[in-house]
């Protein structure tokens, strides 16, 4: 199975591993080396809700024996153990042998690690190399890298794991380091915005593609609307959103998953958070301003780059007022 192949190339402990839920749909690997080290791995496991936190009390008290007739059980034999920890195992969900979130721990120090197989080395590459640019913006809201590697195999980042709540409205630190992105930056008009022209001539080609021409008609007009506004060349994270920012006390607040980030995009971001809790919330956005449209239309770019195309037909936009149900 490549899942298991791909796992035996990560810098993991070799052993057993538990596979919740299945191995077609494996959202968490959590090791089974012993019960301290499976319960200390089911403790970094951040429940969504109450039927999650439920969720997770249970597992810690189940009997190896029950778990073992109850979930898949997989066995890795790597060679490129780190010996100092246990690792609880996260695939990504579009393409679960190819890209791993891993919580390294041990009972002093938690770090977390980013690998990239194929297409998404470059995601990590660029990750790594877009926290190094920003920190001329703000060291203060990026997370410190402890390691960097670009394998044969994969490519991988390792940063500090940042313990904390993911609030509900964007700090204020993070509000001011966009506002330096924009200091002395180039503006040019809406159409001939770098960033604008390559998403509208994507998302163009699909919803035609996709027969969505209601969608289509929606962004020409209000393209045509906004095409002479000045809008700012910028550095972008792209995806500045709830589960992205971890405040982890009132003063220290950081702005994870730096992978999406170019440098010639729009200053949309602070605006994206929002965004992303009205729509997330099941609440409409009104579009009053270029912004909030290159929000919208980033949105729609997003879906289509990561290959969810079905959620473009959840998009219900009635005049200026845009939700997703």
């Amino acid at each position: 199975m490549k899942i298991i192949e791909q796992l035996n190339k990560l810098p993991i402990k070799s052993g057993e591993y538990l596979v919740l839920p299945n191995l077609a749909t494996p959202y968490f690997i959590i090791p089974i080396h012993s019960r301290d080290v499976f319960t200390n791995a089911i403790s970094l496991v951040k429940p969504k809700n109450k039927k999650g936190r439920i969720k997770r009390i249970m597992l810690k008290f189940i009997p190896f024996f029950l778990l073992r007739k109850l979930f898949p059980i997989i066995m890795i034999q790597s060679k490129n153990c780190k010996n100092s920890y246990h690792q609880l195992i996260l695939p990504w969900n579009q393409d679960v042998g190819n890209k791993f979130t891993i919580f390294n721990f041990n009972k002093s120090n938690v770090t977390l690690e980013k690998i990239g197989f194929g297409k998404y080395r470059e995601m990590i590459r660029n990750e790594y190399n877009s926290i190094l640019k920003v920190s001329k913006f703000g060291k203060k809201i990026i997370p410190e890298i402890i390691d960097f590697s670009d394998g044969d195999n994969f490519s991988s980042i390792e940063t500090v794991f940042y313990k904390g709540n993911h609030p509900k409205l964007l700090p204020s630190s993070i509000i001011e380091f966009f506002e330096n992105t924009k200091e002395n930056s180039k503006k040019v008009k809406l159409i001939d915005h770098p960033y604008v022209n390559k998403i509208i001539n994507e998302i163009t080609k699909i919803l035609k593609k996709e027969g969505l021409d209601v969608l289509l008609d929606k962004i020409d007009a209000h393209y045509k609307k906004y095409e002479n506004e000045l809008i700012p060349i910028v550095l972008m994270h792209s995806d500045c959103s709830l589960t992205n920012v971890i405040e982890c006390d009132k003063d220290n607040s950081i702005l994870i998953d730096w992978e999406e980030c170019i440098e010639d995009g729009v200053p949309i971001d602070v605006e994206y958070f929002d965004f992303r809790m009205h729509i997330d919330n099941g609440k409409s956005w009104k579009i009053n301003n270029t912004i909030n449209f290159l929000v919208v239309l980033h949105y729609i770019y997003l879906q289509i780059k990561h290959d969810n195309i079905s959620n473009l037909n959840k998009i219900s936009w009635n005049k200026l007022e845009v939700s997703v149900i």
